[in-house]
């Protein structure tokens, strides 16, 4: 059984959808046409890009411990920022994808690390 985001994670993947669509308010994110409680796909998809955020994370944060907090919110921040645009592609498709290291930056200029 999938599970759903938990609150943190919604919240989470809210902050990382807006850079993507902040350019287009015709476009919509996941969080804006879902609701967390019927968050199955999200939620799949978030243990996946989390196996692979972890070690990223703590690969590029060398300097801090794996058991700090600030290592929990960079990883949240990491696997919210992958899930956000993977939603995206599938909902815009390889167009989306074509303009991929524009969104890129765009995440980048936004905070996060893509």
């Amino acid at each position: 059984m999938q599970r759903n985001l938990t609150r943190t994670e919604w919240a989470a993947l809210e902050k990382a959808e807006r850079p993507l669509y902040a350019g287009d308010p015709g476009c919509h994110g996941y969080t804006d046409v879902n609701r967390r409680d019927e968050s199955e796909l999200a939620g799949a998809m978030w243990e996946q890009a989390e196996q692979h955020s972890v070690d990223y994370v703590e690969d590029t944060n060398d300097q801090l411990d794996p058991e700090d907090a600030e290592m929990d919110r960079l990883v949240t921040e990491e696997v919210a920022a992958r899930v956000a645009y993977a939603l995206a592609v599938l909902a815009f498709g390889k167009e989306f994808a074509a303009e991929g290291e524009h969104e890129r930056s765009r995440l980048r200029a936004a905070g996060y690390d893509v």
